[in-house]
């Protein structure tokens, strides 16, 4: 099995979270266990992913950010690091076959 490099932690603008005055804790989580979209591309490419799925999108409110909007980013992100992978945004409920 080929060796897959150490990734750097990941990070997430958290803009947001600071205009909904969100509490500390939660900040806290989002930088802990969150992946900025725009590094997606890069992260993808350096793990040699054959597909990606996003799932779980921050902010979680459509009315302060469309998933389109999201996913868009994921995707220029992509194409910035020259990502050759299937990009997927998951939804509730749905099925991926893993072969």
């Amino acid at each position: 099995m080929p060796q897959v490099p150490d990734l750097p932690p990941p990070r997430l603008p958290y803009q947001w979270f600071d205009e909904q005055r969100s509490p500390a804790p939660v900040v806290d989580h989002m930088r802990r266990v969150h992946t900025d979209r725009r590094e997606i591309g890069g992260t993808a490419t350096d793990a040699r992913a054959r597909q990606v799925v996003l799932s779980h999108l921050a902010p979680a409110d459509p009315t302060q950010m469309p998933e389109h909007h999201g996913a868009a980013a994921a995707r220029a992100s992509a194409r910035k690091a020259s990502y050759q992978g299937r990009m997927t945004v998951g939804h509730d409920l749905m099925h991926l076959p893993l072969a």
